[in-house]
């Protein structure tokens, strides 16, 4: 018997079913970075969360905030039927771009190096951090306490990317589109 829950799939020899009720599917949502299942399930339902068909030790309750990126399916369980979830993915995957009029980068296209202006009040913390576009991070996060900085190509290949610039004293996000030549 082939068996498969959407996502996973098993071979197995003989199998008895014995239902004695039902179970929904849960639905997933997330909300910031934390996925959670929509609704409430009866009493006694046991919560089980995987991390693209891997179980995740420890990740038992309705709610699970990921790590890292990922595709996350929930797995309820009532003692006598079993439901998967639908299966929501996480990080960043396209272009979401917004961002303040004082905001820029010049020059751009960018060649070697470019700077990039905020903005932001002086002397707060900015952070900043560059992805490509699988959503891959190919920059870590610099730290930088002024408005402005400077931005370094160095052994990226020319193409598309995103800069992600975080203020943390008003907790404000700005990504722009970069282009590197």
């Amino acid at each position: 018997m082939f068996v498969t829950n959407g996502f996973c799939f098993a071979f197995s020899g003989q199998l008895q079913v014995v239902s004695s009720g039902s179970i929904t599917a849960p639905v997933i949502v997330q909300n910031g970075t934390t996925l959670a299942m929509s609704g409430t399930a009866p009493g006694g339902t046991t919560y089980q969360w995987f991390r693209e068909c891997t179980l995740i030790s420890g990740a038992t309750s309705s709610s699970y905030t990921p790590p890292s990126p990922g595709c996350y399916t929930l797995v309820i369980y009532n003692g006598t039927c079993e439901a998967s979830s639908n299966e929501i993915c996480t990080g960043t995957t396209g272009i979401a771009e917004n961002g303040t009029e004082s905001f820029s980068i010049y020059p751009h296209p960018v060649g070697g190096s470019a700077t990039v202006t905020t903005g932001f009040e002086t002397g707060t913390t900015t952070e900043y951090s560059l992805f490509d576009m699988t959503g891959r991070e190919v920059m870590q996060k610099g730290k930088v306490n002024t408005p402005n900085f400077e931005i370094q190509k160095g052994n990226l290949p020319s193409g598309v990317y995103l800069l992600e610039v975080q203020n943390n004293k008003h907790n404000e996000i700005i990504r722009q589109k970069i282009v590197f030549n």
